[in-house]
């Protein structure tokens, strides 16, 4: 990742009719098992019951201290409602924002947008009919065209096939004629998580106009806390610490190197690609993946395959939800 100081010569020019013309489309991801309630990892024991460490996840009844992996792992997180303590709201027709409407109703209300891609589970019970109920009643009309396509095995898989959908001439989306296609493929895409429920409009229009002058750009923040890079140990306790297993908790791992802080971000979405190149990308992508490499996100991709990428300043309340506690409380408020 690049700042913008750093490399000026990844400045793309952009005549004022160019600003003005630009087209967009933007991915919203929420395909995979990523996309499912998860605990979040644990290096040491879960305290016991009896302690009273057990916590409600958002507006939901499973008690996620002791609900099982398998009702952790139904809780479609992008499919929930944002309860009014989360920041949730509610869209033009007074129905409650889920965490999948929040994140769309980001994207609508640029006129640049005009058309947005979501991923879905390709099984019926998470797909398409279900994510459609999980939108904003007011995301039609003369807002972006809404289209849907089933994800893939991993995260780059579901974002590659959605760029492919975006390629194809009057691309038929599934729905019917209400998502019908539009006559040519965008000139940027901006790709951006499902479960960031609190990314604003302010943001959206920042990466933008970024992407307009220097080609490839993401939002990121600095890091309040001194990273390491960690070498797992492979320790196990078997029956568990305290309960017959290891007489000392288990390290989680060994230091392997201790990164300046200076020099380490966190990236967040959407990041924003010029459509052609990241679509090209991927496609290379996907030949480095079948040898067993895995990408963690689109940056990375353009990073290795185009060129640098710029970041501007991200914002905090930005969140990604991954595990239920992240549904409890929301640390920081606008």
């Amino acid at each position: 990742m690049t700042s913008f100081s750093q490399h000026e010569n990844a400045r793309v020019v952009c005549s004022p009719a160019e600003k003005t013309d630009a087209v967009f489309s933007a991915v919203i991801t929420a395909a995979g098992s990523s996309s499912r309630m998860r605990r979040s990892p644990e290096p040491f024991p879960r305290p016991s019951a009896e302690s009273g460490d057990s916590a409600k996840s958002g507006d939901s009844d499973v008690d996620a201290g002791s609900a099982t992996d398998a009702e952790l792992e139904a809780l479609k997180k992008e499919y929930r409602i944002l309860p009014p303590s989360l920041g949730g709201r509610k869209d033009g027709s007074g129905k409650p924002l889920t965490v999948l409407g929040a994140a769309a109703a980001a994207f609508t209300s640029d006129a640049r947008i005009t058309s947005i891609v979501i991923t879905v589970p390709a099984g019926p019970e998470n797909g398409e009919y279900a994510a459609r109920k999980a939108l904003p009643q007011d995301t039609g009309g003369g807002g972006p065209r809404i289209f849907f396509v089933p994800g893939g095995r991993t995260r780059r898989e579901s974002v590659h096939l959605a760029l492919s959908l975006l390629a194809a001439p009057g691309r038929a989306a599934s729905g019917g004629a209400a998502s019908a296609g539009t006559s040519r493929p965008p000139g940027y895409v901006l790709i951006h998580d499902g479960s960031r429920p609190w990314i604003s409009a302010s943001l959206v229009r920042a990466v933008m106009d970024a992407a307009l002058l220097y080609g490839a750009v993401i939002p990121a923040l600095p890091l309040t806390e001194t990273p390491k890079e960690l070498e797992p140990s492979g320790e196990s306790c078997g029956e568990g610490f305290g309960n017959g297993g290891c007489r000392h908790p288990p390290a989680a791992g060994f230091i392997r190197r201790h990164l300046r802080r200076s020099s380490v971000l966190t990236a967040q979405t959407p990041q924003c690609f010029p459509f052609p190149k990241i679509l090209a990308a991927h496609e290379k992508a996907a030949e480095k993946e079948r040898g067993g490499f895995e990408y963690t996100d689109d940056a990375e991709i353009w990073g290795e395959f185009c060129g640098p990428v710029a970041v501007i300043a991200g914002d905090p309340v930005n969140r990604k939800i991954t595990f239920p506690e992240d549904l409890e409380t929301r640390a920081l408020t606008r």
